[in-house]
C-alpha cells in the first residue's frame, strides 16, 4: 500500500471503494478488496485511466475517493 500522505495527483492509482492509495500494478486493492477484473486493464487503473474510460465504473464510490479526484484534478 501506498503511504496515505503521497502526494496524490491524476497518475496516482486510488481504490474507488476505500479511497486508499495503491500500487499501480495490482489486481484490485489490497486494503478492502475492490476489484475491476472485468476491466481492460484487468487491475484497479490510474485516476486519468478511469476518468478516460466510457464504461461506468463508479458503482459503490466512497466520499473520500471523489475528493481524492477533485484534489487531483485541482492539482
Amino acid at each position: 500500500m501506498m503511504r496515505t500522505n503521497a502526494k496524490i495527483t491524476m497518475d496516482s492509482t486510488v481504490c474507488p471503494a476505500c479511497a486508499v492509495s495503491i500500487p499501480k500494478r495490482n489486481t484490485g486493492c489490497p486494503h478492502c478488496h475492490y476489484s475491476f477484473a472485468n476491466n481492460a486493464h484487468g487491475r484497479v487503473g490510474t485516476l486519468r485511466e478511469m476518468l478516460a474510460s466510457e464504461v461506468d465504473q463508479f458503482n459503490n464510490v466512497s466520499p473520500a475517493f471523489l475528493r481524492i479526484v477533485a484534489q487531483a484534478v485541482a492539482a
